[in-house]
């Protein structure tokens, strides 16, 4: 009831090598760990990371750290749930 889903896939892929990078997921005055992989944002959002990286927090930011190798693309899927 009131439930919109969306499912976002993206891949990374550089010539060389990318260490450290920030993928952000999020901005917002209030983020809350549900898990290791689920967020909840603000007051209707909650973010989860389906390919298994583990976010961070950094004040109010959400973001992945990441680490590319030549020419090793790296696939992150995401889903947002609003509620």
């Amino acid at each position: 009831t009131g439930r919109v889903q969306l499912r976002r896939r993206v891949t990374l892929t550089s010539s060389e090598e990318r260490d450290p990078l920030r993928f952000r997921l999020a901005s917002s005055d209030k983020i809350e760990s549900e898990s290791n992989v689920s967020y909840r944002i603000g007051n209707g959002l909650t973010i989860k990371v389906a390919s298994g990286q583990k976010p961070k927090i950094d004040g109010s930011l959400l973001y992945l750290p990441l680490k590319l190798a030549s020419q090793q693309p790296q696939e992150i899927v995401i889903e947002y749930l609003w509620e």
